[in-house]
């Protein structure tokens, strides 16, 4: 489970409530989306997007961001909070990238990957320190259209809910196992409407707390009902760049870092937490 003919209902049912084909894409670079996802961790999506918009109005390339004193870029994304460790990491991923010889026209670039396998787009951004599975499928899904679906803490309720996943898994276990369940041709508007029913559904959000206006009624409460014992996770061991957690602050303080669960900073172990929005 979920079964191909359970994601297609759920699909169904949220689309006839919230409306549209929730598909959605960004005519921006890969670097862009990158640190576009980079800085809506740990804020509000609208905080998220006047980050951006600020950085990109201040600093329109990324060499010149990378060549600023740090404080002058933090200024710009203040009010998206924990701006200090996020130009910090912004600042080591682009000097990794132009150190990488990855460079087009003087601009740090991560276009190359628009040509590179799933299986090898993965590794070559989890390397990067303050980047965890949410943040590669979110860039992966959005910005380089490939068949991901990401798990966010709105994805990863609802999946328990209906039982998907059991209760006790982690976003990234749940992120093996539905990234193998969900069929592609939905991956993309259902993560979407998952997120959006999270928000505005008092049944279906986390703890109750409503983000946006109540939707009224919930249309998955049938299928929640019929749900029995959750499957075994699908893919759990597999993937072993995938198993690092490590979508957000607190940063380690290098640009890079060997893929693995946890990071390392001196002799002490720091678990990164992975962004709930």
């Amino acid at each position: 489970r979920p079964s191909a003919e359970e994601c297609y209902a759920v699909g169904r049912a949220l689309r006839d409530l919230h409306g549209g084909d929730r598909v959605k894409g960004r005519d921006c670079s890969v670097l862009d989306m990158l640190v576009s996802v980079m800085l809506s961790q740990n804020t509000t999506d609208k905080l998220s997007k006047q980050t951006f918009q600020s950085l990109k109005a201040a600093f329109p390339t990324w060499r010149s961001v990378l060549d600023a004193p740090a404080a002058d870029v933090e200024a710009t994304i203040q009010k998206g909070g924990l701006a200090h460790t996020k130009v910090k990491r912004i600042q080591a991923i682009l000097q990794s990238v132009v150190d990488e010889g990855h460079v087009v026209s003087g601009e740090p670039s991560l276009e190359h990957l628009r040509g590179v396998a799933d299986e090898q787009v993965k590794p070559a951004l989890l390397r990067y320190n303050g980047v965890g599975p949410k943040t590669v499928a979110c860039v992966m899904m959005f910005g380089l259209g490939r068949s991901e679906f990401p798990v966010d803490t709105h994805v990863l309720h609802i999946a328990q809910r209906l039982h998907w996943v059991p209760q006790a898994a982690t976003r990234i276990q749940a992120y093996q196992h539905l990234n193998r369940r969900v069929p592609d041709d939905i991956k993309h508007s259902l993560h979407l409407l998952l997120v959006e029913h999270g928000k505005c559904c008092v049944s279906c959000a986390k703890n109750g707390r409503l983000q946006k206006e109540s939707s009224g009624s919930c249309p998955l409460q049938p299928l929640i009902h019929r749900g029995t014992t959750p499957p075994q996770l699908e893919g759990s061991t597999s993937q072993p760049a995938m198993l690092k957690d490590d979508d957000g602050p607190p940063a380690s303080g290098a640009g890079a870092a060997a893929p693995a669960a946890v990071k390392t900073e001196g002799a002490e172990l720091v678990r990164v937490k992975e962004e709930d929005e």
